[in-house]
Formats: structure tokens, sequence, C-alpha cells
């Protein structure tokens, strides 16, 4: 789960929340195409490798780290290539 920086009355920051709302719908669109990302976690290394997996389980291909954040961002890098 996503957390954010509360201020005093419980809420992230607008433009915090705004980053979130834009990750949901991303999120939301992978989903609703029956795809989801795969997070490996090497700590030794201190790497992440990220999958995108189809709704078989099959990997459709890997991007890195940098690009999902692009396209959690709103860049939507993930969901124009598979499109």
């Amino acid at each position: 789960m996503l957390r954010a920086v509360e201020d005093d009355h419980g809420t992230p920051p607008a433009a915090v929340q705004q980053e979130f709302d834009v990750a949901a719908r991303v999120i939301e669109e992978l989903s609703s195409r029956q795809v989801n990302l795969h997070f490996d976690v090497d700590h030794e290394a201190g790497t992440v490798r990220v999958q995108v997996v189809n709704g078989e389980g099959s990997v459709i291909r890997e991007i890195p780290v940098r690009g999902l954040l692009d396209t959690l961002s709103g860049g939507g890098l993930i969901v124009d290539q598979l499109g």
C-alpha cells in the first residue's frame, strides 16, 4: 500500500494525492487489460527488477524501475506499448 506524509488533518498534501490518483488510474488500466507487475528485489545487489506479466503469467517484458516510475506518474509507457 502506498503511504504519504500526512498533514495535521490526516490527509496527504494535494500534490501528493494527485500523484497517488494518477498512479491508481494507471494500475486500474493495467488490471483491466489483465496485466500485472512483478517486482523482484535483490537486496545484496541493491537492484529491483520489474516484469510486466499477462493474465496467463507469461512475462511480456521487463522494464527499468525508472520507466515504471514514469508510468505511474502518468507517462503511460507500459499501457501505450501494450495497447
